[in-house]
C-alpha cells in the first residue's frame, strides 16, 4: 500500500521497501529521499506524473491534495473567501467517499465541475439549501 499525503509545497510518499516502487519514484523529476522519516518527496506540480507512474497500484491519497486543487480553481474564478470556505467545508466529507468509489485523477475541471454541477442542480431542483 502506497500512502500519498501533502506536506507544504510537496507531496510525501511512503510505502514498504519495494525496489520496483523506488525505480518508479526515481523517474519523477525532483524526487528526494528522507531517511529519518523513511519516505520520498516529489514537488507538488508532479502530482499527475506520480499518479500515472503508480497506475494500477493501490494508493491511499490524502483528501487535502484534492481540496487544494479545488481551492485554487475557486480562487481563479474569483469566488469570495466565504464561498471558498463553504465549498471546502462541504467537500471535505464528500472527497474521501469519491476516492473510495473510484480512482480520481487530479483534473481540476472535473473535480470543480462535478461538485458544482451536482450540488447546484440538486439545490435548484429541490428549491432549498443543501445541508450536509
Amino acid at each position: 500500500m502506497i500512502e500519498v499525503r501533502k506536506d507544504g509545497e510537496g507531496i510525501k510518499i511512503s510505502f514498504p521497501y519495494n525496489p520496483d516502487y523506488i525505480a518508479k519514484i526515481k523517474t519523477i523529476e525532483g524526487y528526494r529521499w528522507y531517511p529519518e522519516e523513511k519516505c520520498w518527496s516529489v514537488p507538488y506540480f508532479e502530482c499527475e506524473t506520480l499518479l500515472s507512474v503508480f497506475e494500477g497500484e493501490k494508493l491511499v491519497i490524502d483528501a487535502a491534495i484534492y481540496l487544494d486543487e479545488l481551492k485554487k480553481e475557486l480562487m481563479l474564478r474569483k469566488y469570495s473567501q466565504r464561498t471558498i470556505k463553504q465549498y471546502l467545508y462541504h467537500n471535505r466529507e464528500f472527497t474521501p467517499c469519491a476516492i473510495a468509489l473510484q480512482r480520481i485523477y487530479l483534473k481540476v475541471g472535473w473535480i470543480y465541475g462535478t461538485f458544482k454541477s451536482y450540488w447546484g442542480i440538486r439545490a435548484v431542483k429541490q428549491r432549498r439549501y443543501i445541508h450536509l
